[in-house]
């Protein structure tokens, strides 16, 4: 999710022929699917609960994380057309991934200080 995240607005300079949007907000959409095709997936895996710093993945971020995920795919989708002809698309894409990315990290913290961080 970071690495689209980082690497969306970058790619937002790559035009494929006159089309309004460029391979930006397509790179986003493709790392939106990717992260919630592999939660779906360790999801149904049943892997035991993992607890590292200040994480927790158990079921509960799987379930929170896929719900995160899938709204961030509707809102990435209905965008399409809204941002059609914008010069900021793949800005607005790559910090749309970067807030997915937050809200994941807030459902699977711990303590208060990632609370924070993911806020």
């Amino acid at each position: 999710m970071a690495v689209f995240g980082l690497l969306v607005t970058p790619a937002g300079l790559i035009r494929r022929g006159k089309s309004p949007i460029g391979i930006g907000a397509y790179a986003g959409l493709a790392g939106i699917v990717i992260s919630l095709a592999s939660t779906i997936w360790l999801g149904f895996n049943g892997a035991p609960p993992i607890t590292f710093g200040g994480f927790q993945v158990d079921l509960f971020t799987y379930f929170f994380t896929g719900v995160i995920l899938l709204v961030s795919l509707f809102v990435a989708i209905s965008s399409f057309d809204f941002m059609k002809g914008d010069p900021n698309t793949a800005p607005y894409f790559g910090l749309l991934l970067l807030s997915t990315l937050g809200m994941i990290v807030l459902a699977a913290s711990m303590d208060l200080i990632l609370l924070y961080v993911g806020w």
